[in-house]
């Protein structure tokens, strides 16, 4: 694991776009970065409903910031800096 991709423990689940943001620091800078409910369902392979959703990313975290720490490393951001699974 790249040391110099670090992520906060704080989770933030977004009740309108279903998403949860994780955030990750890069070299000082804040990155946001955002996994939906419906990526959550295809992890767990079956329907993440939204209530269940923060448990799930808790139990899958490891994997999720793996993932986005690979595209932080190749530097796949969107036009507002973030990151999406």
């Amino acid at each position: 694991m790249n040391q110099s991709v670090i992520f906060t423990d704080s989770l933030e689940f977004n009740t309108k776009q279903n998403t949860i943001k994780f955030t990750a620091q890069s070299m000082g800078v804040d990155i946001p970065c955002y996994i939906s409910t419906k990526q959550l369902s295809a992890l767990l392979n079956e329907k993440v409903e939204p209530e269940k959703a923060m448990e799930v990313a808790e139990s899958f975290r490891f994997d999720i910031e793996e993932h986005f720490e690979e595209k932080i490393d190749a530097e796949e951001f969107d036009e507002n800096g973030a990151v999406f699974y």
